[in-house]
């Protein structure tokens, strides 16, 4: 049984939200740069927050782990530039996905007990919301737009997925950064476990 969802009405809902959460999390983070905003999704597409991070929020992080765990902060700060779990504004505006996560939740089928809806579509909607805000420069323009990555982020993404989902929203000179930020944290992650 495929339940009939209304995906259109699910990314005038994300894209509302979206917005909404993007100027609030500028405003608390204020001064503080941000270098990536997003979505982080599940797998299953039933769960959707915004996520972003700053590069002073980052720096704070880094710090605290080193103090607690004894290994240079520069470690920490390149291993947990790209883990949204970890980020300072992580889920800055879910109260904005009322409507999102109520549209999502409207899925569930007690009878089959799980969500009657399509993860792809849902991913597709995701992007498409995410897109459409940068059109219309939600994100800003220029330097400031560039610097910011923007992207769809999903539990137990690789690497080449994640690069992949980054080539719908950004240049390709933003992509090819990722890619080289992204293999660093890696290298890291692995001197960190010895």
């Amino acid at each position: 049984m495929q339940l009939n969802f209304d995906y259109a009405k699910l990314k005038e809902a994300l894209i509302s939200a979206t917005a909404e959460a993007f100027a609030q999390t500028k405003a608390v983070a204020e001064a503080e740069s941000l270098y990536v905003f997003g979505l982080y999704i599940c797998r299953e597409g039933t769960f959707i927050t915004p996520t972003a991070n700053t590069e002073a929020g980052l720096t704070r992080l880094a710090q605290e782990y080193a103090h607690k765990y004894g290994k240079p902060s520069n470690l920490y700060q390149q291993s947990l530039r790209w883990s949204p779990w970890d980020w300072t504004y992580h889920a800055q505006g879910q109260e904005f996905y009322a409507e999102v996560e109520d549209l999502l939740e409207s899925t569930w089928s007690e009878a089959d007990c799980r969500y009657l809806l399509e993860a792809q579509k849902v991913f597709q909607v995701c992007r498409e919301a995410l897109a459409q805000l940068d059109r219309q420069a939600v994100f800003d323009t220029g330097n400031v737009r560039e610097a910011l990555l923007l992207n769809l982020f999903k539990n137990d993404q690789t690497q080449a997925q994640l690069l992949q989902e980054a080539r719908y929203l950004n240049s390709p000179k933003a992509c090819d950064r990722f890619a080289v930020e992204l293999h660093q944290g890696q290298t890291v992650f692995f001197q960190k476990a010895r």
